[in-house]
Parts: C-alpha cells; sequence; structure tokens
C-alpha cells in the first residue's frame, strides 16, 4: 500500500504544479501591481488601504461560519454540496447586517483616522458579500480538482484588482481607489465560478443542511474563533500603527506585508488547495500515508520558501528601493525583518489544512489565543518603549516563534489522526 501511495504522490506535485503554472499569468499581474501601484499611490494611501484590507480579512473569517472549510471533508458530494449552499446563506446574512451597520456609521473594527465613516464602511459589505460567494465555491471547485476553472478565477481577479486600481490612480483616487480596485477584482473573479458551479447547486431545498450542521458543528464553534484570532493577531499591527505613529509609517509596513505575503497567497495558497484534497484521501487510507505526504510536502515547500525569502532577508532594504524607489526604503527594513516570519508562514499555510482534516480545531483555538496574547503583548510593548521600529522588530520576532511553534505541532498531527480530540 506505501508503494502504490507514493505512486501518487508525483500526480500531487503534476496538480500543485499546473495550478502554479495555469496562475503564472495572474503571477506576473500580481508581480506588476507590486511595481506599479507605490508610483501612483502614496506610502498615507497604503495606510488607509491597510485599515479596509485588515478588516476584510478579519471579517471574511466569519462570513461563512466556518463551514467554507468543511466542504472538502464529506466523502458524499450531495453532502458537499449542502454545506456549499449553507455557506452561501451564512455570508449574505452576515453581509447584510455588516451594510445595515455601515448605513448607520458603526464601524465593527474601529475608524480610519482623516476619512470620514461613510466614505470606506460602504466598500465593507460589498467586499465582504463577494468574499463570502468566493470562499465556498473555490472550495468546491477544488474538492471536483477544477484546476483550470480556479487559475481562469485567479487571472480574472488579477486583471481586475490592477485594472481598476490604475485608472483610478491615474485619476488621483487616493486610498479608497485602491479598494474600489480591490471589491472590482473580487467581483471579476467571482464570475467564472458563478458561471460553472451554480448549476451544480440548484435543486437544494433550504434548510436541506440540518445533518451537515450537526455534523460539521465544531466548525463554526473552534474553528471561526481560532482563524479570527489569528486573523486578527496577523494585522494587529495595521490597527496600532494607523493611530498611534501615522498613516506614512503604517502605509510602508503595509506595503512590505503586501509584497511578502505574495508568495504566501500565490504559491502557498495553490499547494495548499491541493494539498488539502490528497490529505483528506491519504488520512482515510491510513496515518503512514499521510505521514508521507506531508514529509515531501514540508522538504518542497522548504526549498521554494528559501528561494522566495533568502534574498529578501539578506538584501531588503536595496530590492525595495531598486523596485519601487528611494521612498520606500523603510517599507525594505520592515520587510528584511519579516522575512524569517514569512518563509515560516510560507511552509505551515498549506499544513494548516491538516487541523481541519484531523479535526483538531479546538486545539487549535487554544493555541491561537496564546498566540494572539503573545502578538498583542510585544507590539504594546515594543510600542511604549522603543516606538514604531521596537513596535514592529518585536512583532516579527514573536510572529517567527510562535509559528515555529505552530509549525512543529502540525508537523505532530499526521500521527494522532483517527483519534478522538480531548474536549
Amino acid at each position: 500500500m506505501r508503494g502504490a501511495f507514493r505512486s501518487r504522490l508525483s500526480p500531487f506535485w503534476r496538480q500543485a504544479g499546473a495550478l502554479i503554472g495555469g496562475n503564472a499569468a495572474a503571477h506576473l499581474i500580481s508581480g506588476l501591481s507590486v511595481l506599479l501601484l507605490p508610483r501612483l499611490f502614496a506610502d498615507a494611501d497604503f495606510g488607509r488601504y491597510g485599515w479596509f484590507s485588515a478588516s476584510l480579512a478579519v471579517l471574511a473569517v466569519v462570513v461563512n461560519g466556518g463551514y467554507d472549510l468543511a466542504v472538502m471533508l464529506p466523502a458524499d458530494a450531495a453532502a458537499a454540496r449542502r454545506l456549499v449552499l449553507l455557506s452561501l446563506r451564512i455570508a449574505a446574512a452576515v453581509a447584510g447586517l455588516t451594510l445595515l451597520a455601515a448605513l448607520l456609521h458603526l464601524s465593527p473594527l474601529g475608524p480610519v483616522p482623516g476619512v470620514p465613516p461613510g466614505a470606506w464602511l460602504l466598500w465593507l459589505p460589498l467586499s465582504l458579500a463577494l468574499e463570502g460567494a468566493y470562499q465556498p465555491l473555490r472550495v468546491w471547485a477544488n474538492r471536483q480538482q477544477a484546476y483550470g476553472l480556479l487559475s481562469a478565477s485567479r487571472l480574472a481577479r488579477a486583471l481586475g484588482t490592477l485594472g481598476v486600481s490604475m485608472l483610478l490612480g491615474w485619476a488621483g483616487a487616493g486610498a479608497w481607489g485602491l479598494a474600489a480596485g480591490w471589491t472590482a477584482g473580487q467581483a471579476a473573479g467571482l464570475l467564472p465560478l458563478l458561471r460553472r458551479l451554480l448549476p451544480q447547486l440548484r435543486g437544494q431545498p433550504a434548510g436541506a443542511a440540518r445533518a451537515e450542521r450537526r455534523a460539521f458543528a465544531d466548525f463554526p464553534r473552534y474553528a471561526v474563533a481560532g482563524s479570527l484570532l489569528h486573523t486578527a493577531s496577523r494585522y494587529l499591527p495595521v490597527y496600532l500603527l494607523l493611530p498611534a505613529f501615522g498613516e506614512a509609517l503604517a502605509g510602508q509596513f503595509s506595503q512590505a506585508d503586501r509584497i511578502l505575503s505574495l508568495p504566501v497567497t500565490v504559491i502557498a495558497m495553490a499547494i495548499g488547495q491541493v494539498f488539502y484534497e490528497q490529505a483528506g484521501r491519504a488520512a482515510h487510507a491510513g496515518t503512514a500515508e499521510l505521514k508521507t505526504l506531508v514529509r515531501r510536502t514540508l522538504r518542497r515547500l522548504a526549498l521554494i520558501g528559501a528561494a522566495c525569502f533568502v534574498p529578501v532577508l539578506l538584501l531588503g532594504p536595496w530590492l525595495f528601493r531598486m523596485a519601487l524607489g528611494d521612498a520606500w526604503a523603510d517599507a525594505g527594513r520592515y520587510a528584511q525583518w519579516l522575512a524569517p516570519w514569512m518563509y515560516l508562514a510560507f511552509i505551515a499555510s498549506p499544513l494548516a489544512y491538516l487541523v481541519d482534516v484531523t479535526r483538531r480545531l479546538g486545539e487549535f483555538l487554544r493555541f491561537n489565543a496564546v498566540f494572539f496574547l503573545l502578538r498583542l503583548a510585544v507590539l504594546a510593548w515594543g510600542a511604549r518603549n522603543g516606538g514604531a521600529d521596537a513596535a514592529i522588530a518585536a512583532f516579527a520576532a514573536a510572529s517567527a516563534a510562535g509559528t515555529a511553534l505552530q509549525l512543529g505541532y502540525l508537523l505532530r498531527l499526521p500521527a494522532r489522526a483517527g483519534r478522538p480530540q480531548a474536549a
């Protein structure tokens, strides 16, 4: 059985490579956006946009109630379809509540300094609704191994984001132009998924997912809370730096974070999509198969990540000045500090699907609660005792240490597959 499983590992990497290669044009466009948009928008614009993107990332964790994460797991395709529809209904409700808060000028995540609340908050419900539709449909396409469709969706998303952002940047739109560009890209990326997948989801009666709600109740109970803590702690610097040290400094940090996140969101996400599908099947086949898959995935992630992040660690300020201009030298310095953490996150991001596969959601919630408190403590200590640079350096160090511990935990999970989770 082991030999037969090893023969299936090369298809895994062919699928991951096809997904990455199919996204090559989207990757190129994302790279162009990194080079072009900083020449059309000021660092203060990126500081304000950082608030929008951080708020969207936090709200996107809860928009589907966590059930989008479970779409990959049922053996029965009909049950997976019902989970997709349940996720879409929850997203509509959450986006509606966010729209109501926006109309009342109530921000669930704090104000944007220097910007009237209504000018920003109305973008959040629209963007959140689009993300709430995109997330379960992306997982449903991944379950069907529709990697060509996923590549087309990502290309449309990248083109829409860059095209609209550049037009509004030339028009002098400022920070809201970046938000409008992102939202336009979301809509463009969602269209191919809707055209292909919506016909497959028709005919399911409302409320048909009662059994799935019970079977996967640990996802809204644990996965949402754990992911919310992780994402909130991930974006803590944005919420601290913007009011404490101003839009320009927050923009420098946001740009460094945005650029370093590209390999994670582009390459590691593509590998993770294939890994999740393969790990679900490997877990049913036995612990040995899952361990083999994890070991080989880890080695390749470590090599690819080194190629992405070691140059930034060694030459960060110089690379940013060469690519973006002297105005972004501070962003290069921050990127240099963040590089070790991002390297570890690049490796851990695909492997984090092991938490869903092995159903260790309660354990991961407790881990993320500790991680959140650690990041909050070091940020507050650094800001109080050494200013912005000390806060960012402390955050980078704590994030690297916490992610290293997380990676060690993930690598132990295959040996525990099939064992019941402690309450």
